[in-house]
C-alpha cells in the first residue's frame, strides 16, 4: 500500500467515472479490485489501520468490531488512484495530506527518533511512515534480454538497499576518510600503558584511505593523508580527479552504518587474535591439505 505522489485532480475525471460506473451497473457489474495484505499478525493490523486513515474508509471484517452485515456508503473510502499487480497495491489517497493522517506521521517520526536501529520495530516503522507520506515507489527494469534485466535488477536491489541504509543511519565522507578523521578522538597521552595500542588503532584507521591512494598511484601517501587530515571532517580523496575535495560537494560517501560495522569486525578479530595462542595461517589451503605435498 502507497501514495506515489500527491492527488492530481487533473487525473480525476468525475464525468468519466459516473460513465464507467454507469456502464458497469448497466451491465451489472461493479469494478472491483481486490489485494491481501503481505504482512501478518501486528503489522498487518496497523497497515489495516494506516490504510483505513488514508482513505477515510471503515475496515470491516469477521475479526473487525464492525462485520461485512453491517457496512453502509458511508464506510466507503475515496481514492484518486489505484493499481493492483501480483506482488503490490498502490493508492492514491484522498486524505494523505489530512491533519489526521500528518498527527499519525509525526508521532510515528517521534518513535524512530526514540528507537535504536536495530529495535524489533524499526523496520516496521519505518515502512508506516513511508506508506503514510507515499515514500514507497515502484520501480521498473526493462531489458533486451532476460539476463541483462536480471541483472539489472540485482544492481537495483543492492543500490535501493544502501540508499536504504544511508538513510536510516546516515553516511560519512568517502574512500574511507571517516575514519581518518577519526584519529582526531583518538589521545595518546591519555594513558601511557595503552598507547603502543593506540599506535596500532591510528595506524589501522588510515590504512584504507592509504591503500585508495596507493591504488591511484599517489607518489607520496603521507602527504596527501596529512592534507586530507588537516583540511576538516568533510574532506577527501577524489580518486578519478586525484585530488583532495569536500566530500559532500563531490557525493563521495562511506554508509556508516556500513563503516561502523566493519570496525566492529575488524576489532573483534583483532581481539581474538591477541588472545588466542596459536593462529596457523595456511597460504594455499587447498594445496596445504593435500596429502601428495
Amino acid at each position: 500500500m502507497a501514495n506515489n505522489r500527491p492527488p492530481d485532480m487533473a487525473d480525476f475525471d468525475e464525468s468519466a467515472l459516473e460513465k464507467k460506473d454507469t456502464k458497469a451497473k448497466q451491465q451489472g457489474k461493479i469494478p472491483i479490485s481486490a489485494a491481501q495484505m503481505k504482512f501478518v499478525g501486528e503489522e498487518r493490523r496497523l497497515a489495516y489501520l494506516d490504510l483505513e486513515l488514508l482513505t477515510g474508509s471503515t475496515i470491516v471484517g469477521s475479526d473487525i468490531a464492525k462485520s461485512v452485515e453491517d457496512i453502509t456508503a458511508d464506510d466507503l473510502g475515496i481514492v484518486f488512484r489505484s493499481e493492483v499487480d501480483r506482488d503490490s497495491m498502490y493508492v492514491q489517497a484522498a486524505h494523505q495530506f489530512g491533519p489526521e493522517t500528518q498527527a499519525r506521521v509525526r508521532e510515528l517520526q517521534t518513535q524512530l527518533e526514540e528507537m535504536s536501529l536495530d529495535h524489533d520495530d524499526y523496520e516496521m516503522t519505518v515502512r508506516r511512515v513511508s506508506s503514510l507520506t507515499g515514500g514507497v515507489g515502484q520501480i521498473k527494469i526493462g531489458a533486451d534480454s532476460k539476463v541483462e534485466r536480471e541483472l539489472l535488477s540485482e544492481l537495483t536491489k543492492r543500490t535501493v538497499n544502501v540508499l536504504s541504509t544511508a538513510q536510516r543511519g546516515g553516511v560519512l565522507p568517502g574512500a574511507a576518510a571517516g575514519y581518518t578523521h577519526a584519529c582526531a578522538s583518538v589521545d595518546l597521552d591519555s594513558n601511557p600503558e595503552w598507547r603502543a595500542g593506540k599506535q596500532v588503532l591510528l595506524r589501522s584507521l588510515t590504512a584504507p584511505l592509504e591503500q585508495i591512494l596507493r591504488n591511484a598511484y599517489v607518489e607520496n601517501t603521507k602527504v596527501y593523508l596529512e592534507r586530507i587530515f588537516d583540511a576538516g571532517p568533510r574532506t577527501t580523496f577524489d580518486a578519478v580527479q586525484g585530488e583532495v575535495v569536500d566530500a559532500f560537494e563531490h557525493s563521495i560517501f562511506d554508509v556508516a552504518e556500513t563503516m561502523i560495522r566493519v570496525l566492529q569486525t575488524a576489532v573483534s578479530n583483532a581481539i581474538m587474535a591477541i588472545t588466542t595462542d596459536t593462529i596457523v595461517y595456511h597460504k594455499e589451503p587447498e594445496q596445504s591439505f593435500s596429502p601428495n605435498e
